[in-house]
């Protein structure tokens, strides 16, 4: 029975990441697609169906702050802009930070960009911009806190990746996800081999390192499958995140490197998800933004030597946040396969695990037979006028 080693499999590694283990006193907390849209102004804290305003914002942050006062790491994982933003990017990401920074001001932050996060457009970033320098420098207090990163502006300006130190002996290596998209789209000035460089830079990267550290990847975009946008289409198709050879090549890197990786990050998907990289766990961030129906949501994390050993969700649920439940667990049983199948399987074995052949076989037998039936109604209706005008006037 495939789904039900694909569902165990999946339950494992919400196990693993769940799991009781000596970890950090103090837990690190992680926020990602907060989707701040400054001119927005609601009765309330942003309704559902909205990006993130101010106030919304400004409850998450201090309800990040109650859970844990000073935590040792904070990770944002990108989205911070709203959607379809308009307006100054670098005035808005300034007032985020600052935000952070007075809210945690001894925490070593890792802040990965999105594909939200650029003014110049959706899934659109550039190479050694003004911009991008501009946002470094903005960020540079909180990433480089201690001599975490001391090139910091330098590397995230070239291309928005970079590393920086952790405490107990670990390494954040912050990527640029968006760039190996399929949906990214360069803005200019921008270098058309930029998502192999980063392969390249990553590859690199993974290959020197002191010994015994651990490595925490962070992005905003994860790899594999985007379960959402297929079980919208109800599996007619299956929607990636990055594009084919990104994709394949960094979870190759990652299965080559796992010993070296001690846990992965993303954001992006507005919801709790779980996945397997290469054979290392991934763990996605909620949102702050419930602009895709979910309910504002961040993460506390208990870690050791980089390694998440238990996942602490936390959620607006009204006018008060609390613990919140798995997401996928709670998903009715036609989609739930998208979701679970997508944790386990980030390539070619999806189509199989979540029944795609099958589904899309349905998916061509009912548009014939609604095409059938819309082309044969206006052909019965003619058939039935000629009928009447051969009968006699009054007659049957």
């Amino acid at each position: 029975m495939p789904f039900l080693r694909r569902l165990s499999a999946s339950l494992a590694l919400v196990l693993a990441l769940c799991a009781p283990a000596h970890a950090a006193d103090r837990p690190w907390l992680a926020v990602g697609d907060v989707h701040l849209d400054p001119g927005a102004h609601y009765e309330t804290l942003a309704p559902v169906g909205h990006d993130s305003d101010g106030a919304l914002f400004a409850s998450a942050v201090a309800e990040m702050r109650r859970v844990e006062p000073d935590p040792p790491v904070v990770v944002i994982t990108g989205d911070l802009l709203a959607h379809n933003f308009r307006g100054d990017g670098l005035a808005t990401m300034r007032r985020i930070a600052g935000a952070f920074d007075r809210a945690f001001p001894h925490a070593q932050f890792v802040v990965a960009v999105g594909n939200n996060d650029d003014p110049c457009g959706d899934y659109r970033i550039g190479s050694d911009t003004a911009y991008l320098k501009g946002l470094a420098e903005i960020w540079a207090p909180l990433v480089n806190r201690r001599g975490a990163a001391p090139d910091f502006i330098q590397q995230f300006a070239r291309g928005g990746y970079y590393t920086a130190a952790l405490p107990e002996r670990a390494r954040a290596i912050v990527l640029n996800s968006v760039l190996w998209s399929w949906r990214f789209d360069g803005c200019a000035p921008f270098a058309p081999a930029s998502g192999i460089t980063e392969l390249q830079w990553l590859a690199g990267v993974l290959a020197k390192q002191t010994s015994g550290q651990r490595n925490v990847i962070a992005m905003h975009v994860p790899p594999g499958i985007d379960a959402y946008s297929t079980s919208l289409i109800q599996g007619v198709a299956v929607v990636p995140f990055l594009a084919h050879d990104p994709d394949e090549s960094f979870v190759a890197t990652v299965a080559r490197n796992r010993a070296r990786i001690a846990s992965l990050i993303a954001g992006h998907e507005h919801s709790d998800d779980h996945r397997d990289v290469g054979g290392v766990p991934l763990l996605v961030v909620s949102s702050i933004s419930p602009i895709y129906g979910n309910a504002p949501s961040f993460d506390a994390l208990d870690v050791a030597e980089g390694e998440i050993a238990r996942v602490r969700r936390y959620a607006l649920e009204g006018d008060a946040w609390m613990p919140a439940p798995e997401t996928i667990a709670h998903m009715n049983a036609g989609n739930r396969i998208f979701f679970t199948c997508a944790q386990t399987e980030l390539g070619d074995g999806y189509a199989a695990c979540a029944d795609i052949p099958h589904r899309r076989g349905v998916a061509v037998l009912a548009f014939v037979l609604v095409a059938a039936a819309f082309t044969s109604l206006p052909l019965l209706g003619l058939l039935r006028r000629r009928r009447q005008a051969r009968s006699p006037a009054g007659g049957e």
